[in-house]
């Protein structure tokens, strides 16, 4: 959140969590159907949310890939809108 915002934020101000999902339970808009393809289900996801004093909701959700070598594929929304290539990483590591 630091990196996205510029505001280190204290852990208990976030909301952390981690779930599993069947590949058709995941919305294509968020995660692409390339990125789920090869992976194995269920797909371990996690996410972390804060909302600002201005009222902003910021969600990160990250899904592993450990189980084909590859880095997590990361989404970042705020205020419910898909930030694309938020640190200027490739569609392929977002």
């Amino acid at each position: 959140m630091n990196r996205l915002i510029g505001k280190t934020i204290s852990v208990n101000e976030v909301g952390y969590e981690s779930l599993q999902f069947e590949k058709e339970e995941i919305d294509e808009i968020l995660i692409p159907t390339e990125i789920l393809a090869p992976l194995l289900e269920p797909i371990m996801t996690t996410s972390v949310d804060y909302t600002d004093a201005e009222g902003n909701y910021y969600l990160y959700l990250s899904v592993s890939r450990d189980e084909i070598g590859l880095p997590s594929y990361e989404v970042w929304l705020v205020n419910g809108e898909l930030i694309p290539n938020v640190f200027g990483g490739s569609e392929d590591v977002r």
